[in-house]
């Protein structure tokens, strides 16, 4: 977190980061300060100075904050810095307003456990019933008669009973989506879907991804949602793997501020070989419960993140894409590459 505004520019000098960037980065650590009745807000944010573009930003409130929000602007300690614009509370993805209608992520369904046969082709008719219920919501909401115009679904549903279980729900959304003339990229964020028989099951699925849910790399292991088991890297790294060949599109999910700068560029090295998109990197808030006894790092430990994941991308020709992320590390520039 910036002690004082003239740090802005010292950083900037420092890190060759443009200054918009280390502002929005640091109002993502510190969180802004408003009275509403939620914990995170969702907005557009409108800079005073530089690029007059509107950046997303997924913000945590806060009280110990410089960062206040006030009739429509943004305000660190008593300079106003920027324009505000949709503000919002967390709510479900099937709005989200990030998007404008372009991503529809399918929220969790709460299915009951003793009714998913681990040996069933069939998926449970409540299920197929809420993947009606979502697809007919989104055409309401943007006014459309199909999906034509959606270009991506994501299904993120975790703690699945088993793989099939997830495999059979996730044929079922394609199926249904193709009849109301879907042909965007389906997307599965989770780390469910591991073996290559499964995978095989969803050959027929044209422009299918895996973005695999890893987080962060912590040492030699990541948290696995499956009966709390521990997952290795090299054992994430296999299913990775296994999924590129089956010729989908594959990244992961990261969150930078967890790990310690050494094991970070030490997983990501490791997982450049099997991946093909640049991994969803979010700024690590301190929301993250299954994360305890640590705190949010300061400024300068994710700004070397920053350089560091460049200098390990540069010559991939993998950069962020900006929709894909809540909390970016990245909003104007990676490397010398404009992002917008």
């Amino acid at each position: 977190m910036m002690r004082q505004l003239k740090d802005l520019f010292q950083l900037t000098d420092r890190f060759y980061v443009p200054t918009e960037d280390i502002l929005l980065i640091d109002i993502n650590i510190s969180g802004v300060n408003m009275d509403v009745d939620t914990d995170r807000v969702r907005m557009y944010v409108r800079l005073l100075f530089g690029q007059d573009f509107p950046f997303f930003c997924a913000i945590p409130i806060r009280k110990n904050t410089k960062y206040r929000i006030k009739n429509g602007f943004l305000y660190y300690d008593r300079q106003v810095m920027a324009r505000v614009e949709n503000i919002e509370g967390e709510k479900s993805d099937l709005y989200d307003v990030k998007e404008n209608g372009a991503v529809l992520t399918l929220p969790d369904y709460l299915f009951r456990v003793e009714h998913m046969d681990p040996t069933s082709n069939i998926v449970d008719i409540g299920i197929l019933q809420w993947i009606h219920k979502n697809f007919d919501a989104w055409m309401d909401h943007y006014e459309q008669i199909d999906l034509s115009s959606l270009q991506k679904i994501i299904i993120k549903q975790k703690n699945w009973p088993n793989e099939n279980s997830l495999v059979q729900y996730i044929l079922q959304v394609y199926a249904r989506a193709q009849k109301l003339n879907f042909c965007g990229e389906l997307m599965y964020l989770g780390n469910q879907l591991r073996s290559e028989e499964a995978m095989k099951k969803l050959e027929n699925i044209e422009n299918f991804s895996y973005c695999f849910q890893l987080d962060y790399f912590h040492g030699k292991s990541t948290n696995l949602e499956i009966g709390k088991k521990r997952l290795s890297l090299s054992q994430s790294k296999e299913i990775m793997a296994m999924a590129l060949q089956q010729d989908w599109t594959v990244n992961y999910t990261y969150l930078v501020g967890i790990d310690d700068l050494e094991n970070l560029k030490m997983g990501m090295r490791s997982l450049l070989t099997v991946t093909n998109r640049f991994p969803i990197i979010n700024i690590w808030q301190g929301n993250d419960p299954t994360v305890k006894g640590k705190e949010v790092p300061n400024l300068e430990i994710f700004l070397e993140a920053r350089t560091a994941i460049e200098a390990i991308y540069e010559k991939s020709r993998l950069k962020p894409q900006i929709l894909d992320s809540n909390q970016p590390l990245w909003y104007t520039r990676f490397g010398d590459d404009i992002l917008w």
